[in-house]
Parts: structure tokens; C-alpha cells; sequence
């Protein structure tokens, strides 16, 4: 028969006991198991279990012998998941490094101006260059998922994995508006495709599950969030007020031109007849944007002493606006990449000694069981005696009892 583990354990944590369901009784190799059954009868035994779990102490686990294709799924779990778990997974972990570079690659070239005909020869080979990366990507994908331990939802929501779908969705989005579809590439659907190929660039973030760089950086956004907020609500404030300052200050030393509804500068300005960049607030945000983040591409600027007065407030404003969040940010990555360091420091160490402490545990538990084994052996020598001593008083007193 299939045998089966069986285990009551007195908490939700701790195991109590085990035992194996089959139709020979177990064998005790155990000195304190022996002992320790050796007290109570099999009924007796029994019977305390099922008070315990009718009281509620007790709970029963059922975990059935590992099968083939439990052993399958987790040699293939590792295989893709822990690439230092063997020659072959490391083998084949450098080799998906090898076509996220190749994909990246193929992307880059394709964008040069003489290979943007779809009727070119070199068509035909990018489409299946592009045919067997997604390929080998979707193999891997899909394998990830149905051998994850995990929650097939939860496993799907993970950044990584995200990242690992928006990399293959395109090709296979693109292969339905083209070819099973059967769509012309007139002007519209031909932008549709070249949207869905720009997708392929999240194929770089790939490139972060092999790098412990990526994760840390996450994480570091991850516990500053709240100074990221900050910042957003900061530069919204900011962008509004600015944009509007230097919008109504610009037209100090411009006027309106009816017939064309433009702002333009009048004669009291530096530059009188020019069009004022400033044309309304949505229009002055880009400046706002642009000056806040000191960037300074200078295609717009004021030239108003009311305009420049501003411009130079929000120059300062600016500067502190980005001072504390940045601040905060890098403190946080400093800080979780030295402790992404202490944590692989931590790793090698007890990678380097795992079988020498192994090995320490081993034999203290020897020495142990054999100080125990000498003491049951003790115990056992005493209540010989004992039971000796009892069966001769027992004697004595069965010969009393005869002679009275």
C-alpha cells in the first residue's frame, strides 16, 4: 500500500508525534520513541489522541508520499529559479542573459531608416529571429507559471513576471491585427504596429532579474514612497503657481491681438513685436517644468523685469523642492544596498561553512543520544534490580500466605 504521514501536534506549530498508515506495524529505531511508546499499550494510546482532539488540542495532517510529478515539477522549479543550483541551470540562465541582449539588439537595429520596408528581404529575417526569441521567452514563461508554488495570480502581479509578459505580449498582439486579422498597414494600423513594437522595450527590465541592482532600487522606492508623494504633490503645487505668476507677468509689457488671438510684445518690452511664449498657463508649464527641475533647455524665457523676478523665485524654489526628496531616496538606496551586501556577506559565510555545521550538529546529537542510551541503560540495569527485589518480596509474601 501507498503509505501516507500522519501527524498529531498538541499547537498549529509544533509536532507532537508521527506516524506511518500502512499495514505493518513500525519498527521503533529510536531508543527514547521506544521508551517513550513502550508506556502505553496500543488502545490506551489511541484513545488519549482522540480525547485531545475532540478537546480541540490535536489536529491531523495528512501529507501523501511524494509522486513523479510532484519530483518533476520541483527539479524544474529549481532548474529555472536557482541558477546555482546546478551546471545546466547556469547554462541556461546565461543563455536567456544572451537573447534579452540579442532582443535588445535586434530592437536597436531595426529601427535604422533602411530597414523600415516591410517588403525588404531583411523583413523576413528579423521576423524570425523576433519568432524564435519570443519563442524560447514564452516557453520560459509559461513553465515559470505552472510549476510556481505560489498563487497563479499573486505569481502574475510580481514586477518581474510583469515585466517577462509585456516583453512577448507584442509579438503575439502584433501577429493578431496582422496576419490573423488580415489588416492592411494603411497609415492608421500601421502607427497600431509600430505602438505594440515599442512595447519590446520593456525587454530591457528583463536584464533585472539577473541583477540584484534592480531589486534594490525597488525597494528603495518601495520605502520612500511617501517622500516620492511628497515631491509630486510639491511639484504640483509649484507648477501651478509659477505658471501662473509668470503667465500674468508677461503681459505686463505685451497686448493682445485680436485678429490673430495671440499675446504679443508691445514697444515697452525688450522685444517688441515678438510672440510671447506665454500664452496662457497650460502653455507656461512647460517653462514652469523645464526651470523647476533646473534643467534650462531655454527655448522659452521672459524677458519682462516682472517675468525674469519670477523666474528667478522659482529657480530657488525648485532647488529646494528637489533637495529633500532626492535626499531622502538616496539615503534609502545607500541604505538597502548595504544591507542587500550584509545579506550575500551572510550568505557566502553560512554557504561556506553549511557542512561543517551540519557536520558539528551531527555530532553533538551522537554524543548525545549516546549519554542518553548509557542512562536508559542505567535506568534499565536500577529497575532490573528493582523488579527483583519485588518479585522476591512478592515470593516471601505468597509464602506467608501458604503457611497461614
Amino acid at each position: 500500500t501507498k503509505a501516507s504521514r500522519v501527524m498529531d501536534s498538541s499547537s498549529s506549530d509544533d509536532i507532537d508525534d508521527v506516524e506511518l498508515s500502512s499495514e505493518a506495524e513500525p519498527e521503533f529505531v529510536d531508543v527514547a520513541a521506544k521508551v517513550l511508546y513502550s508506556t502505553h499499550n496500543e488502545v490506551e494510546l489511541e484513545s488519549v489522541k482522540q480525547k485531545e482532539r475532540q478537546l480541540g488540542f490535536r489536529r491531523t495532517l495528512i501529507q501523501p508520499a511524494p509522486t513523479v510529478i510532484s519530483r518533476i515539477r520541483a527539479i524544474i522549479y529549481t532548474f529555472l529559479n536557482v541558477p546555482s543550483s546546478s551546471i545546466l541551470a547556469r547554462l541556461w540562465s546565461f543563455f536567456i542573459f544572451l537573447l534579452i541582449v540579442a532582443s535588445i539588439v535586434l530592437l536597436i537595429v531595426q529601427s535604422w531608416p533602411s530597414f523600415q520596408e516591410p517588403t525588404q528581404p531583411s523583413a523576413g529575417i528579423f521576423f524570425g529571429l523576433e519568432a524564435g526569441i519570443v519563442a524560447v521567452f514564452t516557453v520560459e514563461y509559461v513553465s515559470r507559471l505552472i510549476v510556481a508554488y505560489e498563487n497563479r495570480i499573486w505569481w502574475m502581479l510580481h514586477i518581474l513576471n510583469i515585466i517577462d509578459l509585456l516583453s512577448i505580449a507584442p509579438f503575439y498582439v502584433q501577429l493578431v491585427v496582422v496576419l490573423i486579422l488580415g489588416m492592411e498597414l494603411d497609415s492608421t494600423w500601421l502607427g497600431v504596429v509600430r505602438a505594440i513594437r515599442l512595447v519590446r522595450i520593456f525587454r530591457v527590465l528583463k536584464l533585472g532579474r539577473f541583477t540584484n541592482t534592480f531589486e534594490t532600487v525597488v525597494k528603495a522606492f518601495k520605502y520612500s514612497f511617501a517622500a516620492f508623494v511628497q515631491l509630486l504633490l510639491f511639484l504640483a503645487i509649484g507648477l501651478v503657481l509659477f505658471s501662473s505668476l509668470i503667465y500674468f507677468a508677461e503681459q505686463t509689457e505685451s497686448d493682445f491681438q485680436d485678429d490673430i488671438e495671440e499675446w504679443i510684445y508691445n514697444e515697452d518690452s525688450n522685444d517688441p513685436g515678438k510672440k510671447s511664449p506665454y500664452q496662457s498657463i497650460p502653455h507656461s508649464i512647460w517653462w514652469s517644468i523645464v526651470t523647476m527641475t533646473t534643467v534650462g533647455y531655454g527655448d522659452t524665457f521672459p524677458i519682462t523685469p516682472t517675468g525674469k523676478l519670477v523666474a528667478g523665485f522659482t529657480m530657488i524654489f525648485g532647488l529646494l523642492l528637489l533637495a529633500f526628496p532626492v535626499g531622502v531616496l538616496g539615503t534609502q538606496f545607500a541604505e538597502e544596498l548595504e544591507n542587500g551586501q550584509d545579506r550575500q556577506t551572510t550568505e557566502d559565510v553560512i554557504k561556506l561553512h553549511a557542512d561543517k555545521t551540519v557536520e558539528s550538529k551531527l555530532r553533538s546529537l551522537r554524543n548525545e543520544l549516546s549519554q542518553f542510551q548509557l542512562q536508559l541503560m542505567e535506568t534499565n540495569d536500577v529497575r532490573s534490580v528493582v523488579s527483583e527485589h519485588v518479585h522476591e518480596m512478592l515470593d516471601s509474601v505468597h509464602a506467608e500466605t501458604e503457611k497461614l
